[in-house]
């Protein structure tokens, strides 16, 4: 089975279990195939653990994963991407690697201390930041951060007892909408070390609809079975071979290059320093679901990186468009999403109509976004700036839909 995997068909090997997952998973459910890519990451990264490493020579890099999965609305099946994944770790020796969906500091240890690698999932993120400002979750967040690089030992003092996890590793497969997430953030969040841990997917259009869910492929599902058993049984260091250690060192003098001078370098720099880890972690689990090998190969680190640059553009449009806490920019943000959806051209008063704004405010945002070159007014309609008038004296895209405002912000 052949599935279209768009801009990330360069991202993913040619075979093994993360091609296999998303043929299972893409053709019974209408979520963005993003998301299926983000899935089959965290399950791929809890089931190697701590298993396979690379040495990094100031200790070990384990291929843990965290995702978080962002989309606009509920249409968008983030729920359902997290449970095609559950399932499958489900039915994998009763399920071992996962964790208990219990959220409180003293829980969570305890459940870590008895199974110290495992998948942590949360299908409503903003919720679970929402209770970190609680009392009985003060510290929690700060724990998270800790185990997120795989310490030998993780010791934490909690009602006078000392708690020992020995060995952990967590991953994280999370998901939100995007405005309750950013309703629950601030803007030291960003800039701060839990943020940048994770792995952020977040689609702006949804090109597939289903009405009703399809049966999975039980061939392929037993399939996946087995390439998960496969890669339970890797053990061992995981070295880079010649030409794809030098390849990486090409791409992390440029990667880190990139932010020289960038107006949003201080929100970015942390999710791109992790970035760099992640693309070795992405190769080791590349090389050893597809070779079956702790040698990784060029093409691997390729495809890893590959998917590290896809991920970058993302954190850089989020960061440009999405992360946003002044008052002009969540509402520059509400005028740029109404926009979007209509497919980049929308009518002025049904515009006004769904910001609830007053109509001076929602002119003075008009104005300086007409002023920056985001958008252009043309009668009646607002429009991303690149468009072209059509027959009727209206805009169509150039290219197609939004695609000049994407160019934009990437």
């Amino acid at each position: 089975m052949s599935v279209n995997l768009g801009v990330l068909e360069g991202a993913i090997p040619e075979d093994g279990l993360f091609r296999r997952y998303i043929e299972w998973a893409e053709p019974v459910t209408d979520a963005p195939i993003e998301f299926h890519v983000a899935s089959s990451l965290a399950l791929a990264g809890t089931v190697a653990g701590r298993k396979i490493w690379l040495d990094r020579g100031h200790g070990r890099l384990y291929p843990n994963v965290w995702v978080l999965i962002l989309a606009p609305s509920s249409f968008y099946r983030k729920s359902t991407a997290i449970s095609q994944a559950e399932h499958l770790l489900w039915d994998y020796r009763d399920g071992v690697y996962l964790l208990p969906n219990e959220a409180s500091p003293e829980k969570f240890l305890d459940n870590l201390k008895s199974q110290p690698t495992g998948l942590f999932r949360h299908k409503e993120f903003a919720a679970l930041l929402a209770q970190f400002d609680r009392s009985y979750m003060m510290g929690f967040k700060e724990l998270l951060t800790e185990l997120y690089d795989c310490p030998r030992r993780y010791t934490r003092t909690l009602r006078r007892e000392e708690v020992v996890v020995e060995n952990p590793c967590l991953s994280i497969l999370a998901a939100s909408t995007f405005d309750w997430l950013l309703e629950k953030t601030k803007a030291g969040d960003i800039r701060g070390g839990f943020f940048s841990r994770f792995l952020y997917f977040a689609p702006r259009l949804k090109s597939k609809r289903l009405a009703f869910p399809l049966p999975g492929d039980e061939g392929l599902e037993n399939r996946i079975a087995n390439e998960i058993c496969l890669l339970d049984g890797m053990e061992g260091e995981v070295r880079l071979a010649d030409d794809a250690r030098d390849y990486y060192e090409r791409w992390i003098f440029n990667h880190e290059d990139e932010l020289d001078g960038h107006e949003h370098a201080g929100m970015l720099s942390g999710f791109y320093t992790r970035y760099a880890d992640y693309a070795l972690k992405f190769a080791m689990l590349y090389a050893a679901t597809a070779d079956r090998s702790l040698i990784v190969s060029r093409e691997r680190v390729i495809q890893a990186i590959e998917l590290v640059e896809f991920l970058k553009a993302t954190i850089r449009r989020l960061v440009t468009e999405d992360f946003t806490f002044s008052w002009y920019d969540k509402h520059r943000k509400r005028v740029l999403d109404q926009i979007r959806r209509s497919g980049g051209r929308m009518e002025y008063s049904p515009l006004l109509k769904n910001l609830h704004l007053p109509a001076n405010q929602v002119g003075q945002i008009l104005g300086t976004m007409c002023d920056d070159g985001t958008l252009v007014r043309d009668g009646k309609w607002v429009m991303f700036a690149g468009i072209a008038p059509d027959s009727q004296g209206r805009r169509e895209s150039e290219t197609h839909g939004s695609k000049g405002f994407e160019r934009k912000t990437h």
